[in-house]
Formats: C-alpha cells, sequence, structure tokens
C-alpha cells in the first residue's frame, strides 16, 4: 500500500510539472501554427495540434486511472459518454445541410467536425486535471508570469524589428511602423490598423482575451509578493494592450488595470491592513508609462477618425458620400437582370461585395439579396458582422431542419464560407443548443459555483486571490460574446480551462475545511517518528495532526508545523519508577488531544506511546491504521501485539512478518 501511494505521488508530481509544461506552451505553439502549419503536417494534422493533444492525454490518462474511484472521474466519464452520444448524432445532422445553397469553396469534412468537437471537449479534460493536482501558489506564479512575459516579447521584438502582422487581420499583413514611429513621425489616422501589432500570433482577438484575463491575475501576484520585478510582466502586458489596439485590450483592459488597484485598496481597508507603499508607487509609474504610450498608440489614431464602432462608423461613411446615391429597383425581366442590379448596388448601400460574389452567392438567392437591399435598415446590414448574421438566419431558415436548433448544422461547413464573429451566433449555428449546454455552459455553471462558495464563505473566502480567478472567466466569456473568434480557440480555451480548474480547485477548498477526513499521525520518538514521517505527503491531503514525544531531536518541528503538532512526556522503561508516573500523565494527556483532535483516522509506526491512542479511538470510533516497523524483520513488538487485535488496517513492511501477524497486509519498506 505505501508503495502504491509513493507512485500515486510521483505521478501526480510528474503530471504537475508536464501541466506547466503543456500551458506555458501554448503561445509558441500557436506561433508555430501562423509560420509553419501550410508547410509541416502529419497526415493532414498540424503538428501543433498533435503536440497538444498528445501531452494532454499522457497528463490526463495516468490521473484518470489513478483517480477511477472518484467521483469527479465518475462525472466525467458520464460527461464523455455524452459527448460522444452528441458527436454521432450531431455528424449524422451536419450532412443534411446543402453545400450547394453555400459559397462554391464550402468543403464538408467529417474530421474537421470531431477535431473542432474534441477541441471543446479538451479544456473540460483540463479542467479535471487541474482539480485533480490541485496547482500551488508557486506554481500558477510560474504559468502566468511566463505566459504574460513570452507573449508581450514575442509581439514587442517581432514589431520592433518590424516583422510583425497587424493585429485587424487573420492574414499575414504586416506592419507599415514599429512603435518607435508613434513618437518621432505624424501618422495617418485612417491608417490606423496598420500600425497595431499582434506579433506571429494567429489573432488579435485571442491575444486581447487571454492578456486581459491573466491580467488581473499577475496584478494579484504582484500585489501579494510586493517585489518590483513582478510589475514588469504587468508593464509588459500593458505595452501589448496598446500594439494590439483592440477594443478589448484597451478598453477592457485599462479598466481592469484600474479596478484591480481599486479592488486592493478596497481589500487593505475592509481587512484593516497596511498599504504597501511599493504597491502603490509602482502602479502610479505604470500608470503614467502605459498612459503616455497609449495618447500615441494606433487606439489614440482610431478614436480621432471616430471608428470605436465598425458598424456605426461604416453606416455613417455611407451616408455622407456620394455613392450612397443609387436607384432602387423592384421589376426585373429576368434572373440574370437581378443579379446584375444585385452586385451593382452592393458596394453603393454598404455591402462588402464579397458576400454577393463568393461568400453566399447571389445566383443562389437573388431575391433574398433584393429584399435586403430594398427594404433592411442601412444599420442593420451595414459591416460584416452584421451581413454574416443576416445571411446564417437566411440559411437556417432555408435548410429548414428541425434537429438544427439543438445538434447545429455543421462547424466545417460553415466555417469554409461564413463563420459568424460572435462565438455566441457562431456556436448555435455549428453545434447548436445542446451543444452549447455541453461545451459552453460548463464554464458559467463553474463561474456560478464559485461565485456562491465565495457568498457562503464571505470571511474566508471574499479575498483577491478568489475573486481575480471569476474575474477572468467572466472576462472571457464577455469577450467572447462582443468580439468573437474566442471561445472556439484551444489556445484561448487552455487558459480558460485552467482559470475554471482553479475556481474548482478553490471550491474544494472549502469542502475540504467542512468534510476531510482528519488523520492523526502519532509513534515515539528516533527511528519510529523518522518512519512517520516518510508519510509526510499525506499531509497535503488531509487535516493532518502530529503527535510524538517531547525530546531534543524534535523540538525545533514546532516552527515548521506549529498547532498542528503536539508532544507527550518523554519516558524510557530503564527509569521504571518515574516511569509509570509519566506514563499516567501520558494516558491522561493522550485522552485530551483525543478529544481536541477527534481524528477519524490515526496512524501510528508504534510504539509504547501510540498504544493508549489506538485503543481510546477504538472505543470512540476511529479507523486504527498500524504500520509496524521496519526494524523488526522476524519478531513482534510489543505494541504490535497489542494493537494487533483492534487495527483496522495492520501494514507489515517485510513478507515474513505475514505468517506473525496473518491478517496483515505487506507494503514494502516505508522508505521506498
Amino acid at each position: 500500500m505505501l508503495k502504491l501511494f509513493k507512485k500515486k505521488h510521483d505521478i501526480n508530481k510528474i503530471c504537475s510539472t508536464l501541466l506547466i509544461i503543456y500551458i506555458i506552451m501554448q503561445p509558441l505553439l500557436d506561433n508555430y501554427m501562423t509560420i509553419f502549419d501550410r508547410y509541416i503536417q502529419i497526415a493532414g494534422v498540424s503538428l501543433a495540434t498533435a503536440i497538444r493533444y498528445i501531452l494532454m492525454c499522457v497528463i490526463a490518462l495516468p490521473i484518470f486511472i489513478k483517480n477511477i474511484k472518484r467521483k469527479c472521474t465518475k462525472i466525467l466519464i458520464v460527461y464523455l459518454v455524452i459527448c460522444i452520444i452528441y458527436t454521432i448524432v450531431h455528424i449524422i445532422n451536419a450532412q443534411k445541410l446543402d453545400i450547394n445553397m453555400l459559397s462554391h469553396n464550402v468543403n464538408y469534412s467529417i474530421i474537421a467536425e470531431l477535431f473542432y468537437i474534441t477541441r471543446m471537449i479538451m479544456p473540460i479534460v483540463l479542467i479535471y486535471s487541474i482539480y485533480i493536482l490541485r496547482p500551488k501558489y508557486r506554481e500558477i506564479k510560474i504559468i502566468v508570469t511566463s505566459i504574460l512575459i513570452i507573449i508581450s516579447l514575442i509581439i514587442l521584438i517581432t514589431n520592433i524589428l518590424g516583422v510583425s502582422y497587424i493585429a485587424y487581420s487573420v492574414d499575414d499583413h504586416k506592419q507599415i511602423d514599429n512603435i518607435i514611429s508613434w513618437f518621432t513621425n505624424k501618422n495617418d489616422p485612417n491608417s490606423w490598423k496598420l500600425y497595431t501589432s499582434r506579433g506571429r500570433f494567429r489573432s488579435g482577438n485571442e491575444l486581447s482575451a487571454i492578456t486581459v484575463m491573466l491580467l488581473s491575475i499577475m496584478m494579484y501576484i504582484s500585489f501579494k509578493e510586493k517585489n518590483k520585478l513582478y510589475w514588469i510582466p504587468v508593464l509588459l502586458t500593458l505595452i501589448t494592450f496598446t500594439m494590439l489596439s483592440t477594443r478589448i485590450a484597451v478598453i477592457v483592459g485599462s479598466t481592469l488595470f484600474i479596478g484591480m488597484f481599486l479592488l486592493y485598496i478596497f481589500m487593505c481597508i475592509i481587512k484593516k491592513e497596511k498599504f504597501d507603499k511599493n504597491n502603490i508607487i509602482a502602479w502610479l509609474i505604470l500608470t503614467l508609462i502605459y498612459a503616455i504610450i497609449l495618447f500615441k498608440s494606433p487606439f489614440a489614431l482610431r478614436k480621432t477618425t471616430g471608428d470605436l464602432n465598425f458598424d456605426d462608423f461604416t453606416v455613417r461613411t455611407i451616408k455622407t458620400t456620394e455613392k450612397y446615391k443609387y436607384k432602387k429597383r423592384t421589376e426585373f425581366n429576368s434572373e440574370e437582370e437581378k443579379i446584375e442590379y444585385v452586385k451593382k448596388s452592393a458596394e453603393l448601400v454598404g455591402m462588402n461585395s464579397m458576400f454577393p460574389n463568393t461568400m453566399y452567392p447571389v445566383e443562389n438567392d437573388t431575391d433574398f439579396y433584393i429584399n435586403l437591399i430594398n427594404n433592411v435598415p442601412y444599420e442593420q446590414r451595414c459591416g460584416s458582422r452584421n451581413m454574416k448574421r443576416i445571411i446564417m438566419e437566411r440559411i437556417y431558415e432555408k435548410n429548414n431542419n428541425s434537429l438544427d436548433k439543438w445538434f447545429g448544422m455543421s462547424y466545417s461547413k460553415i466555417t469554409t464560407s461564413l463563420y459568424p464573429e460572435r462565438d455566441f451566433e457562431s456556436h448555435f449555428y455549428c453545434i447548436g443548443i445542446l451543444g452549447i449546454a455541453i461545451f459552453i455552459m460548463p464554464y458559467f455553471a463553474i463561474t456560478l459555483i464559485g461565485g456562491f462558495d465565495i457568498l457562503r464563505n464571505l470571511k474566508q473566502k471574499f479575498n483577491i486571490y478568489t475573486l481575480v480567478f471569476l474575474e477572468s472567466v467572466a472576462i472571457c466569456l464577455i469577450c467572447g460574446y462582443f468580439a468573437g473568434h474566442v471561445l472556439d480557440e484551444i489556445f484561448v480555451n487552455t487558459f480558460l480551462g485552467f482559470v475554471c480548474g482553479m475556481i474548482l480547485v478553490n471550491y474544494k477548498t472549502s469542502i475540504r475545511e467542512k468534510y476531510i477526513p482528519k488523520v492523526l499521525f502519532i509513534s515515539s520518538t528516533g527511528g519510529h517518528f523518522n518512519e512517520l514521517m516518510q508519510l509526510s505527503p499525506l499531509f497535503e491531503k488531509y487535516d493532518y495532526y502530529i503527535v510524538t514525544e517531547k525530546d531534543k531531536t524534535n523540538r525545533n518541528l514546532r516552527e515548521k508545523y506549529g498547532k498542528k503538532i503536539s508532544y507527550l512526556p518523554y519516558g524510557t522503561r530503564s527509569k521504571l519508577f518515574t516511569y509509570i508516573f509519566k506514563y499516567s500523565y501520558l494516558c491522561l494527556k493522550t485522552v485530551y488531544l483525543y478529544i481536541k483532535i477527534r481524528p477519524k483516522y490515526i496512524i501510528t509506526t508504534g510504539t509504547h506511546t501510540a498504544g493508549p491512542m489506538c485503543y481510546f479511538g477504538k472505543i470512540f470510533g476511529s479507523k486504527i491504521i498500524y504500520i509496524e516497523t521496519f526494524a523488526n524483520r522476524k519478531t513482534k513488538t510489543a505494541t504490535g501485539k497489542l494493537v494487533y487485535p483492534i487495527a483496522d488496517l495492520f501494514i507489515v513492511q517485510w513478507e515474513e512478518m505475514l505468517e506473525k501477524y496473518p491478517k496483515s497486509v505487506y507494503g514494502g519498506s516505508i522508505y521506498l
């Protein structure tokens, strides 16, 4: 049993290390996909995608096997079965969507559908893994700090070198100038998009969501550490916001930066803690630097054009140009005239010509376009986002399949033609209501669980640490709703899964405080205590207490374990007269300690010190686990003989001792 535990502990440690590597690798894998995906693939699958899947399996499978009997594992199994059933029905239903009504270059692939669904499942598996592994604060600090530094430096360095792609494109359009030109040149406001940067990442929206989501956690780390060096990743992230110049990055990011500072001040006040001057000074310096860069950034140029809402800007532009004057027609002699009318009128009424020409060919639905041009108000059809929404509604209506509402029409067919920009819209058409419930709603559910947990435990849980994770998930979901191309991508979903996993870990902590069993570890001093301390990894899993004899060798343990350790009087039978009095006092103190601790389990490696505790615990319902000492290979110990009849589990470290204790269990050496 001891070997089994130690192997399990080692597996958890290995998986925790791999988990950190897996998360930190994400920015590098995303860059790889942008640069090399078109050149290097394995059986049509991106190498980066293959690495993600393989590494996630390597992390999750051992955890799954070792925790197969746990409730959370059983929930995951049920969840995966539901996913399989949904996937089968979804794929069958997806084949019913007629690709002839879509663009000419539409491709349907069952493999693409499966990859999309597994991509949505992976964050849930990540949440499960984090829930089991329970990352410590130190590991969170490494992950968040590393990610923000990697992302920020890639964008900053590629920007300075002039090789960065612009943030407002998924193509390889390079910036026209770097951050230095913001201060030295007078840049054209109408070309503000060409000054933005996303490094060599695939999407500016994804980067905005990730950096904003992790900023609040990074600021918590900076406040907690009280070290100026931890403000460097915060500064780099703020500079990244200015380079991206998306509304999410700048508006939401700036609001979050200010809000976290106010939250820090508020928490210091209500908890009656002193403000750390270094934190306040660091925040003020960063605010000044950020403001200076922001006022020279592409976002400032964007603001001067009035283009903070793309659709409104497009409507205003069209209404003030001569192009807007066109002659409305309602009667046509032929289908060809209808097609010609639509193609000529599209640009004049603010409709991007790519929609009737390629994305949703006018030849397939001329009456729809004529009605759109003649009768739909400008503000409802101007802009790519509105057009995609209107066309998707039309396709959904024409397909006339009742199962589309629940299982979605298809991912591969829709995304190769239109792909609505807002995530929840695209989810409805791609995977349906049931797909949203299965793959997206868990994030909302976890956020609600975390929120209610804080409300139920305000004194213990209402702090910056628990709030930043809830805030991060909420921000990511809001980004998905307003901006799009966020919740579909494994790059973003990895961090969403990471944060949701930490919410459940925090929730588990509150359950742990209420329901985790108390375990008393007791032994005499010397070699027996040395054996007992080999079980110290168990301390992390239980509400543990340590009881041993007090002597010169273990007095310093009070500094390490504090109130978790108690001492019994030390005595030897060589001084029989004093030993009788000391042992009587030991028995009385044993009763006091048992009543104080009330352990559910008592684990001991002997010897005489533990005897009274085992018997007293047995009387009052505690489970007794006795580990016979490693020092005795062929003979019984006195305490072993005494406790063997009442032990719920009796473990021997030598196979020869199984003959001495027939009902015992061989656990191997406690030192291995």
